[in-house]
């Protein structure tokens, strides 16, 4: 059972930023068995969509003022 409760714990292998991170390595893999012009198109919206969350990090944590310039 330790096995076990090192996955499950907190600070085990399964924690949260490990999550989030295998969660977007498996996401960004899957991209690669798209149609090539489905990739274009996923790649116009993740672009922006990812400044956007950047800035509103930023913003919240108060290193810029204002919102975004576009």
């Amino acid at each position: 059972m330790p096995v076990l409760k090192n996955f499950c714990h907190r600070d085990g292998i399964l924690n949260a930023p490990f999550r989030l991170m295998l969660t977007n390595a498996l996401a960004t893999f899957a991209i690669a068995f798209e149609q090539p012009h489905r990739r274009v198109d996923i790649t116009y919206y993740c672009m922006p969509r990812s400044v956007e969350i950047l800035w509103n990090m930023m913003k919240n944590r108060r290193l810029v003022r204002k919102d975004l310039p576009f």
